[in-house]
């Protein structure tokens, strides 16, 4: 089933498997008026492990999550909680079935019982690699590099670098 996405209902829809396709549209252009065909938008998968798409609306495009996209779609959020959880722990399965409205609290208990964290605040770093992390830092790799290759922010690099965690490795 396929409905409009709130605030982009002129231009674009999902379904309940998290496809996400433009819509048939006519656009002004510098040479009149043109018509944009429908298609599927392109997913990415962003530096958290999430498939991601980018929406346009007023030549400003705005990033969203997919799993987002389909429980603000199909699933009713009485209790007006803020995240969403996926049931099954697989961060690209967007499937209406396998998402839930959750609170913080509930999305963590989630994660430790599956063991998709070790509940530490999600921690991915351990002394080795935060020595690897801090060789890197002193043979001037970028950060955004270093980042990416921990699979962590690069806020989380800055604050290894300057210290303000990891101080004693």
């Amino acid at each position: 089933m396929e409905k409009d996405i709130k605030d982009f209902e002129d231009s674009y829809t999902v379904d309940d498997q998290g496809v996400v396709k433009s819509k048939d549209r006519k656009i002004k252009s510098r040479y009149g008026y043109r018509i944009i065909k429908s298609q599927l938008i392109k997913q990415t998968i962003n530096i958290y492990g999430y498939a991601t798409v980018g929406l346009w609306k007023q030549q400003k495009m705005k990033l969203c999550r997919i799993h987002r996209l389909v429980a603000k779609t199909f699933i009713d959020n009485k209790e007006n909680k803020p995240h969403v959880n996926h049931i099954n722990g697989n961060k690209l399965d967007n499937r209406v079935d396998n998402l839930e409205w959750c609170t913080q609290q509930e999305n963590v208990r989630h994660a430790i019982k599956n063991k998709l964290t070790d509940g530490r605040n999600g921690a991915i770093l351990n002394e080795n690699k935060v020595k690897e992390i801090k060789l890197l830092l002193k043979s001037n790799v970028k950060q955004s590099i270093i980042a990416k290759k921990y699979n962590v922010s690069r806020g989380t690099i800055t604050d290894i670098n300057i210290e303000k965690t990891w101080k004693s490795v």
